[in-house]
């Protein structure tokens, strides 16, 4: 018999934020593309917030990379669960992470799953923006 994990998922939610911390966390999708309007004005791409908690910290042998990708000087790693179950973030739609009024851009992303079916945490390389 199989277990079921998302019945677990809130309670390892919990316990992954409790040991590292915890923060209030966005990220911004892109819904669309930039273009004009039919009066030729520039017109601003729409975004949907997703809400998430969890922490931010620098890249260190304490907090390894988990994904394939450079690390730059500077680049962090938020440890993210998100409001929305269904929410799965990506570095392939210029998505943007907010942390403590700080924006990153979303780099590279892996995520803590017991199973193909139950996201637990997001573990999100990003880099700041400006």
């Amino acid at each position: 018999m199989a277990t079921d994990w998302k019945s677990f998922a809130d309670e390892i939610k919990a316990d992954v934020l409790d040991e590292l911390g915890n923060q209030e966390i966005f990220v911004e999708v892109p819904q669309g593309s930039k273009g004009r309007s039919s009066t030729g004005k520039k017109t601003d791409v729409a975004v949907k917030k997703f809400r998430g908690s969890g922490v931010l910290g620098k890249y260190s042998s304490e907090f390894p990379s988990s994904t394939e990708t450079i690390i730059k000087a500077g680049d962090m790693k938020a440890v993210v669960s998100f409001d929305d179950p269904d929410f799965v973030p990506s570095e392939k739609l210029n998505e943007v992470l907010t942390a403590g009024g700080v924006r990153y851009s979303v780099i590279s992303v892996g995520q803590v799953s017991p199973d193909a079916r139950t996201n637990v945490v997001f573990v999100i390389q990003v880099r700041r923006i400006g």
